[in-house]
């Protein structure tokens, strides 16, 4: 199973910073601040061209693509 969530093709504006959720500074540092940091780098054109090669490499490994709705009736033919 392959999951993708469009909007990490959304480019994140520049000098966005994280949002508190620790109250703890060493928490804070790595459950909010890290967390940003590296989220926030494979986000837009980044993430697009992420996808393309995994995508490409999994086709090349012999894996099939299908939609939800193709996967659906693939499996009630399964049962």
């Amino acid at each position: 199973m392959f999951l993708f969530h469009p909007n990490e093709c959304l480019d994140a504006s520049s000098g966005t910073k994280p949002v508190r959720r620790a109250d703890n500074p060493i928490e804070y540092i790595f459950a909010d601040v890290l967390r940003h940091a590296l989220k926030s780098r494979n986000l837009g054109v980044k993430a697009v061209e992420l996808l393309d090669d995994v995508t490409l490499r999994a086709n090349d490994a012999g894996f099939e693509f299908v939609t939800m709705q193709e996967y659906s009736k693939l499996a009630r033919g399964y049962r």
